[in-house]
């Protein structure tokens, strides 16, 4: 062969060889974009499928009836609801998948119907302490209870409760209906008094994880009907309290047996700090509902009542982001609080509470915590 078609040679061997490449480099260049489009469209319709979610919360507060898929179309894809009912009181399961291209994806949410506030007798959010003991409580409604260390000694659960703790050790002494249903989550580990006790073999497994309500008791200063008081004030004698107030900084709130009976049913107090109570002598107890909310703590207010008399009481209703302290002599409906600390010498009474006869602005408050719903299980 001559140098001219050995040169020619070598050139179409080149030319073969990147030929070669750039057929290979074309095909990883066109999967990659594949990959890219497919991978885009798979996100785009996750994002569909949890905006999905939203939308079956929005048909759950119109009252849509449930069962019945909803599709929206999108632009460049397509989602679809449907909302049923759960397997508990007040509780809901939103399925929505998502579509786009050739790419579905699907997210399931349970959720929780909030209906209003104070619902439990006792809600413990569990935040700010490892270990805490209740003793000697009698409670008529529901209970919640998500301390990281928890010990149960002489109580008496009327209603339904449930224990998202780490760790419950529960006394001999401590019994409940034959109506009540006690449940847990997985992680919960119990410690029964002994294998004949009730709590050995009737404490059920579910998927129930409450959030402690987080609501906005900003909120109340925008009401007309609330007394907003000087930011300076840090003291004030119960009886000149109005009917709603509202307090920017810690309050002490001072109680004298000398105090007259203030004309109102309902009471409420909202503290953006710490609510304390001066109690020097036991309060002349009459009727009313006494609502005590605040952002810090609340304590001492165990001595403002003290009558087993269900006509002739104040009944608390106790909400806290912090801790609640208390000794004896309470009359409660309901104490929701991340910490609970009662000194407790003899069985006490925490009565069903009734969230049906509180101000509205306390359920509207509560509500806007949650949007209405509560998600406590997620799936996707």
């Amino acid at each position: 062969m001559n140098t001219r078609g050995s040169a020619l040679v070598n050139v179409l061997i080149v030319v073969a060889v990147l030929s070669i490449v750039g057929m290979a480099a074309y095909q990883v260049v066109r999967a990659d974009s594949t990959f890219a489009i497919t991978n885009r469209d798979g996100t785009q319709a996750f994002h569909y499928a949890e905006g999905g979610i939203d939308y079956g919360m929005h048909l759950l507060r119109i009252g849509e009836e449930l069962n019945q898929p909803h599709v929206l179309d999108m632009q460049d894809g397509q989602v679809e609801v449907l909302v049923e009912p759960g397997l508990g009181e007040n509780e809901f399961i939103i399925t929505s998948k998502g579509t786009k291209g050739s790419a579905t994806r699907t997210v399931r949410a349970t959720l929780l119907f909030v209906e209003g506030p104070f619902e439990y007798s006792l809600f413990v959010g569990g935040e700010g302490e490892e270990k805490q003991e209740l003793k000697n409580f009698r409670i008529s409604g529901p209970v919640h209870i998500a301390s990281d260390h928890i010990e149960i000694d002489g109580i008496y659960f009327e209603q339904d409760a449930h224990f998202d703790s780490n760790y419950v050790k529960i006394s001999n002494d401590t019994q409940k209906s034959d109506t009540a249903i006690i449940t847990r989550e997985e992680h919960t580990e119990i410690e029964p008094p002994n294998h004949h006790h009730w709590s050995n073999t009737e404490i059920y497994t579910k998927n129930y994880q409450v959030e402690f309500p987080q609501v906005d008791l900003e909120l109340f200063s925008e009401y007309d009907n609330y007394e907003i008081w000087p930011q300076e004030t840090d003291r004030i004698r119960f009886i000149d309290l109005k009917q709603n107030n509202y307090f920017t900084e810690d309050i002490t709130i001072e109680v004298r047996r000398q105090d007259g009976i203030l004309p109102w049913e309902t009471i409420v107090i909202v503290g953006r700090g710490n609510v304390y109570f001066d109690v020097q002598n036991q309060y002349e107890n009459y009727y009313c509902n006494l609502i005590v909310m605040a952002d810090g703590d609340i304590d001492g207010v165990e001595k403002v009542s003290n009558t087993d008399d269900e006509y002739e009481s104040i009944n608390m209703y106790l909400y806290a982001k912090g801790t609640v302290t208390t000794g004896q002599n309470m009359n409660l409906r309901s104490i929701m609080a991340q910490v609970v600390t009662i000194n407790h010498n003899q069985q006490q009474l925490i009565r069903e509470p009734q969230p049906e006869k509180l101000p509205p602005e306390i359920a509207q408050a509560w509500i806007s915590a949650f949007g209405g719903v509560q998600i406590i299980h997620w799936e996707n």
